[in-house]
């Protein structure tokens, strides 16, 4: 089943999540990474904050999903 997003708490445009990880994230055309930063509670994992738009959220899910990368939170300010 293929799930699409076409707004989010009635945004159509862009939205930004956290995702907490040890590794790399590779870049994409379709999102942008605002910042890094290490969790300090837990060395080596590190908090990278990503922005896309509503219309590739689904699609940046299933990369995160496929590379075992836990999501933190979806902001839908």
């Amino acid at each position: 089943m293929e799930v699409n997003f076409k707004e989010i708490a009635g945004n159509n445009s862009a939205i930004m999540l956290t995702v907490l990880t040890r590794t790399d994230i590779a870049r994409n055309k379709h999102y942008k990474i605002i910042f890094t930063q290490p969790v300090v509670t837990k060395p080596g994992l590190k908090r990278v904050a990503i922005v896309t738009q509503v219309a590739f959220l689904n699609e940046l899910l299933k990369t995160l999903y496929t590379n075992n990368l836990e999501v933190e939170h979806i902001f839908d300010y």
